[in-house]
């Protein structure tokens, strides 16, 4: 099976954990994991990968991280 992601939102913002919301679910996650100005209401993409399973082709993934970095809305930050 080829890596999937999710599109996911931002609907807080603690000190040390972020809370995700995705297809109606919600998902505590490491506020230091999270991209750099992320702030409540971004969209962001999370990646799933079976560690088992072989990386044959990472071509999309890598793709979709060069796209993210090619369209950041911040290049101040760059």
């Amino acid at each position: 099976m080829a890596d999937v992601f999710l599109t996911v939102r931002v609907v807080e913002l603690g000190s040390a954990e972020a809370l995700l919301e995705v297809n109606g679910q919600r998902l505590r996650w490491p506020r230091e994991q999270l991209p750099s100005g992320a702030s409540v209401g971004d969209s962001l993409q999370l990646f799933l990968q079976n560690p088992k399973a072989p990386a044959a082709d990472n071509a999309p993934l890598a793709k979709a991280i060069l796209n993210e970095i090619l369209t950041d809305d911040n290049p101040e930050e760059a």
